[in-house]
């Protein structure tokens, strides 16, 4: 069977920050958990806005920059990061693969 995959977004962080905890940690698991929820096993990590961002962001806006010396993942500490490890928390083994998404202006 082909491994079941989703997405990861700040507007789907944003909508389970609204969430009491109780119920933030139930929709979790019936995310991630193989056995009590969808099992989600594969997680698709923008690189840069998404169309489901709260913002438009690049991750490296300096022209030139060919050395990436001005890359940075900061933004994405408010709502990806948040959001991939509480996944990680139901589900240790959960792969990810990064697509490029917004490309600097």
């Amino acid at each position: 069977m082909d491994r079941i995959r989703g997405c990861f977004n700040e507007k789907g962080w944003e909508a389970l920050q609204n969430l009491s905890a109780s119920d933030k940690s139930k929709a979790m698991k019936l995310l991630f958990d193989k056995k009590d929820g969808l099992g989600l096993e594969w997680g698709r990590i923008p690189i840069g806005a998404s169309d489901y961002a709260l913002t438009r962001y690049t991750l490296d806006e300096t022209a030139g920059d060919t050395g990436m010396e001005h890359f940075s993942i900061d933004h994405d500490t408010n709502y990806l990061i948040p959001f991939i490890k509480a996944a990680q928390a139901v589900k240790p083994d959960i792969l990810f693969w990064g697509s490029a998404w917004t490309p600097p202006t």
